[in-house]
């Protein structure tokens, strides 16, 4: 599936840089192709974004035009106040091509792009034009770093080829390890990407995981359309669905602020849950009951919950008999289990836990005290 994303991607925004065409892409262009709409949204904050750095490095095009002219080796071009110009903003200028690494291409193509003017006008016109040529051209070229905004934007993303995409299929499971340590159930249909060579902690998630984050002082950071959920050692599970984004915390606690305005969040502690909708802001956190706020990772949580009812939902789950001795029914246990774990794996542990034992007989398993 990555593969065939990043084409459709290339294909799409191939064609629109060809046109440069410096407008943010609107996402119902590609109606029906959930996956491009959610990279689009990447695309244009991204664009957006680099268009905002270079408008505050270099806030004049024209000028920037005529940097890239001497750059490229025509200063001839410029007239005495343009050089004037040019080297009061060459500091400025060098700054935003370190910063900037893709305004090489642009150099180089403003250079090549004045060689290509000059040899397409007729010399029977040019006599007839010559004064207006290099103004002629140089408006073409402020059109063209416009545009450049967006190829700049796409060089950057094709740059970031190591990021890993792990797709889990609708109705699936997968538990992954993450380049820290944490882990995620992915419930499918569920798809989460992050850097593998340099793991900042940081992950994008679409569809519903659960996170069991190691502690670190770096904070472990969750992105979805709508949210994002901060923590730095917690269990939390983060439903990313069409317009909204649940949070729910297992243990620690999580920071939820809208993807929009990451400042403006609300703080969720153990047993508590926030929901984001598009364009809105988190719900004021809510108690809320574990088992059904979580039902959808297929694992089974308690939270000082009595081993009576421990008993029930197990018999429920596995279609076995599991009974309680009665001076252990009322007895709370706290924990999660995985889908992958089966009812003696679990009533081991929650033996443990109780000092108990475990029993199996015809009639099904039963704890007793020792």
């Amino acid at each position: 599936m990555r593969a065939e994303l990043t084409m459709n991607l290339e294909d799409r925004l191939g064609e629109r840089l060809t046109r440069e065409d410096p407008a943010p892409i609107d996402p119902r262009e590609f109606e029906g192709e959930p996956e491009i709409v959610r990279a689009l949204k990447v695309w244009n904050a991204m664009v957006a974004q680099l268009g905002a750095q270079l408008e505050e490095s270099l806030p004049d095009d024209e000028l920037l035009v005529l940097c890239a002219l001497d750059a490229s080796g025509h200063p001839q071009d410029l007239t005495e106040e343009e050089k004037a110009r040019v080297e009061a903003a060459r500091p400025a200028f060098e700054s935003a091509c370190e910063s900037h690494p893709g305004l090489a291409c642009l150099i180089a193509n403003i250079g090549r792009d004045r060689d290509e003017f000059n040899e397409i006008c007729d010399e029977a016109i040019r006599p007839r034009i010559q004064r207006i040529l290099p103004r002629v051209w140089r408006i073409a070229a402020v059109i063209a770093v416009v545009g450049f905004v967006g190829l700049l934007a796409w060089t950057l993303l094709r740059q970031h080829t190591d990021e890993t995409i792990v797709a889990v299929a609708e109705a699936d499971r997968e538990v992954m390890e993450l380049p820290d340590g944490s882990t995620v159930h992915l419930v499918g249909p569920a798809e989460i990407r992050y850097r593998e060579a340099e793991f900042d902690r940081t992950v994008v998630l679409i569809g519903g995981g659960f996170f069991d984050v190691i502690d670190n002082l770096t904070p472990f950071v969750v992105h979805t359309d709508e949210a994002i959920a901060r923590v730095v050692g917690t269990r939390f599970g983060v439903l990313d669905t069409a317009g909204s984004t649940e949070v729910i915390v297992e243990s620690g606690r999580v920071e939820v602020a809208p993807e929009d305005a990451p400042d403006e969040g609300v703080l969720l502690t153990a047993g508590q849950m926030s929901r984001i909708a598009a364009g809105g802001s988190p719900t004021p956190p809510e108690a809320g009951d574990l088992v059904e706020a979580l039902a959808w990772t297929g694992m089974l949580f308690f939270r000082a919950t009595p081993m009576a009812e421990v008993a029930e939902r197990l018999t429920g789950r596995f279609g076995v008999q599991v009974t309680v001795e009665p001076t252990l029914v009322a007895e709370p246990v706290t924990g999660s289990f995985a889908t992958g774990d089966d009812v003696e794996q679990i009533l081991s542990v929650l033996a443990t836990t109780l000092n108990a034992e475990v029993v199996l007989s015809e009639s099904g398993w039963h704890i007793s005290a020792r």
